[in-house]
C-alpha cells in the first residue's frame, strides 16, 4: 500500500484480514494495543513527528498558532524527559519508524515514485475552516439547517470549535476522529432496536438493523483508510 506509513500491519491494519477467527482476551488485546500506542506516542514526541504536519500545513489563525505553539512546548519538554529515561535504562530505546517493505523499490532501497507521488499529494491536502463554516451558513440560509435541541447544539458548536483548533491544517486526522464519531449512531441504532425487540414492543427492526449495520460497516472500512494515512 503505497500509502501505508508502517504503524499498523495485517489485521491490525486492514478489516478485511483474520475474519472468522476468534480474538484473544480482552486484556491480551488491550495490553498489546497500549504497547503498540506507547511506542508510537514516545516516537512522536521524540522525533517530532508534528513538526513535519506543520511544515507543509502550517497552522493558520490566533487560536491555531497559539494552540500549535503549547504544543510544541509539550513535545519538545516530553522528548526531553523520554530521553533522560532512557538513557537511564527506564524506558527501551525508540527508533523511527521503519518504511513498511512493500513500499521500497528493491532496486534503489528508498520509497517507490509511486508512493512518493501518492504521499506529495497528500501533503498538499488542505482543508480550510473558514470554507466549511461559510458553507455551513450558506446551507441554513437556503433554508437546509436542522432543528435541533439547544442542548444539542450547545455540545455540537464547542465540538466544531475543537475540531478547528485540535486539528487546523491536519485535514485527514480530523476526518479519522470524525469517521471515529459517525460510527457511534450506527452501533446506537442496532443496539436499540434490538432492546425494543428484546422488550417486545417493536418486532419489525430487522430489515433496519441490516441497513444500519451496512452503514456501520461503511464507516469501519473508511476509518482503517484515514487511520493508515493519519500517522504520515
Amino acid at each position: 500500500m503505497c500509502c501505508d506509513y508502517g504503524f499498523r500491519s495485517n489485521s491490525g491494519r486492514l478489516y478485511q484480514e483474520g475474519y472468522g477467527q476468534i480474538p484473544g482476551s480482552a486484556w491480551d488485546l488491550a495490553w498489546n494495543n497500549f504497547a503498540q500506542e506507547w511506542t508510537a506516542l514516545r516516537r512522536s514526541f521524540r522525533y517530532d513527528e508534528y513538526a513535519r504536519i506543520a511544515k507543509s500545513n502550517p497552522p493558520q489563525g490566533f487560536l491555531g498558532k497559539v494552540s500549535y505553539a503549547v504544543g510544541s512546548a509539550v513535545v519538545d519538554a516530553f522528548s526531553r524527559i523520554d530521553l533522560w529515561l532512557e538513557g537511564r535504562r527506564l524506558f527501551s530505546p525508540v527508533l523511527p519508524t521503519a518504511v513498511p517493505e512493500e513500499v521500497i523499490d528493491k532496486e534503489t532501497g528508498s520509497i517507490t515514485a509511486e508512493c512518493r507521488q501518492i504521499r506529495n499529494k497528500l501533503q498538499d491536502l488542505k482543508l480550510s475552516n473558514k470554507a466549511v463554516w461559510d458553507r455551513e451558513h450558506a446551507r441554513e440560509a437556503a433554508g437546509g439547517g436542522v432543528e435541533t435541541p439547544w442542548f444539542v447544539r450547545g455540545v455540537y458548536l464547542p465540538l466544531c470549535v475543537f475540531l478547528d483548533v485540535a486539528f487546523d491544517n491536519r485535514p485527514i486526522q480530523r476526518f479519522w476522529f470524525l469517521e471515529t464519531v459517525a460510527r457511534m449512531p450506527y452501533f446506537s441504532y442496532i443496539t436499540m432496536l434490538h432492546l425494543y425487540e428484546s422488550f417486545g414492543w417493536w418486532r419489525a427492526g430487522a430489515e433496519l438493523r441490516k441497513v444500519h449495520f451496512a452503514e456501520e460497516v461503511r464507516d469501519c472500512q473508511v476509518t482503517a483508510a484515514w487511520r493508515i494515512l493519519s500517522y504520515p
